[in-house]
Order: C-alpha cells, then structure tokens, then sequence
C-alpha cells in the first residue's frame, strides 16, 4: 500500500487508501480461514472467528503513517477497533466519504459497536463466573498441591476473596485433582459463594537429554573505583598447554584470569588480535598475552 508511506494524504487519498486497506482486510482474512473451512457448514464462519481474522490481518499492517493523518482529519485512528474491525474502519470510510462530498451509497451497513463488548462480558461470565460485588476484577488462584491434602486451605483461599480456582494439571495426579475440587466445592457451599475451578491441561514436555560437563565460565572485569571508574584494566593470561604457569606469572601480573589453548591457537587464520576501539577503550582492553605463545 503505497500511501501508508506518506502521512501527508489529502482526503481523497485519504479515502482511496482506506478502500484499499479493506480489501486486504478481506483478502487476508480469507486466506487465514480458508485452512478451518471444513469446520464451519457452508463456510458460515462465526462473527467472532471472522472478527479474529480482520484483526490479525489488520495488525499485520504498519498503519502508523496512515493513523497520523486520520488523526489530523479527527477521525478515528483505527487503534480501538479490535472488538469489530470492520465496522469500525467502514464508519472511517463513511465519514470521509461524506467530508469527500461522496455519497455513501452502497457501503455495508454498520453492526452494533458495542457488540463486541457485549460477548467479551458474557464470554467473561461464562468462563470466571459473575462479576464480584464491589469490583470488576476476578481473582483466579492457582491450588498447589497442599490443596488436595487441606480441605481448609480452599476455605481461606475463598474467605479472602478468590473467584476461580485453577487447577495446574502439570502436576499432581487425576485423584488429587478431584480432592481439589471437592474441597473447593465444600467450602463455597460452607460460604454461600460459587467458585468456578479451571483445569489447566499440561502441554508437551520437550526436555533436553544429559548435558556433558564444561568448564565454568569466568568473568573477568577491570577493577573500578567507587564512582565506577576503571583504574586497572582487567588481565588475561593465555598459556600454551604444554608451558608451566609460572613460567609467565610475574610479568603479566596482576591477573583477572588465566587460561589455556593449544600452541598453534595464536597463528591460527581463525585468530584475530584485539585492539583498543570505540565500543572496547584501551581502560576496558582484557587481553594480555605471553610473549613467548609461539615460540
């Protein structure tokens, strides 16, 4: 879309470019349903799948650019209108047809703005349970394992204010999970209060096998005063492995660190010396190497 480029638009532009958005709202929502198609009689897709589609579609889309000048005509900046993207972008259209001197004749008819906060609140209800008085929030809790040999503990959990239980079936067995329940169950009864339970079914468990030991990892840092400047910097010592520690240890002290390679590691076409450079200063320059390395 090559206006989405320019945030300078005239309305006309303006228009056109919104026109076209939609069609690849269309598009691409066609193309990511198409896969589920034999789930839905008819290709009938429900509102809220089809919705899913326009929005992913949508998002996929920098609509910065455009966003900016829609927000220079006042007009909606297409941020919000995840619950029903294409009502939301069709009365941006509409409006601009309008300030364009067009008539709208032939656009879709608007669907019900506030639709889709109507099944968010019922789709809430159904999964949390009703709203609790005095606030809006639901407060879910994830039972450990002590829940199923504590019935009290479900008791406390539902005294100090949880709405929805949730069961994490990674752990525990089927029989502990019931007793879970049960509790939960026995203790809304004992309160007056309904507790909905949320199973937490446990997805694949992709492990690594046995990891072979390696060396430990050393940090070698310069040293700082106590604002934080460098006053030394930090020393590495490289020996072959065949040469004796302390063959090198006076002249290269102080050391932050020592270390070992094959005696052919430094002429190695692999093997770069490092120098001083901008994101590396000389106060920050780690590397001291043995003179005598390749001889």
């Amino acid at each position: 879309m090559p206006y989405l480029t320019n945030p300078d638009l005239s309305p006309e532009q303006l228009l056109e470019a919104l026109l076209e958005l939609r069609e690849q709202i269309h598009q691409g929502a066609s193309r990511r349903l198409a896969p589920f198609a034999g789930n839905y009689p008819e290709q009938r897709f429900s509102p809220g799948a089809s919705n899913l589609a326009h929005y992913l579609t949508l998002r996929a889309v920098d609509l910065r650019p455009l966003q900016t000048t829609l927000a220079r005509q006042g007009l909606s900046s297409l941020g919000r209108t995840e619950g029903q993207v294409l009502t939301g972008l069709n009365r941006v259209i509409r409006a601009l047809r309008r300030m364009n001197g067009d008539r709208d004749e032939g656009e879709p008819a608007f669907a019900d703005g506030d639709q889709g906060a109507v099944e968010l609140s019922r789709n809430s209800t159904t999964l949390f349970g009703p709203a609790p008085q005095g606030r809006d929030t639901h407060i879910m809790v994830t039972l450990s394992s002590e829940a199923a040999q504590q019935p009290e503990l479900a008791l406390q959990l539902l005294e100090a204010g949880m709405d929805c239980a949730r069961i994490n079936c990674a752990h525990d067995d089927a029989e502990a999970w019931l007793r879970m329940i049960q509790y939960v169950r026995q203790a809304g009864q004992s309160l007056g209060r309904s507790c909905r339970v949320q199973m937490d079914l446990a997805g694949h468990k992709l492990r690594t096998g046995s990891l072979a030991m390696q060396p430990a990892v050393t940090h070698v840092k310069p040293r700082r005063d106590a604002r934080g400047r460098v006053t030394e910097p930090a020393r590495i010592e490289l020996l072959p492995e065949d040469q004796p520690q302390t063959a090198v240890q006076g002249r290269l002290r102080p050391l932050s660190a020592s270390s070992r390679a094959p005696r052919n590691w430094a002429s190695s076409p692999r093997s770069k010396p490092v120098a001083p450079s901008s994101t590396c200063p000389r106060s920050c320059w780690a590397a001291s190497v043995a003179s005598d390395w390749a001889s």
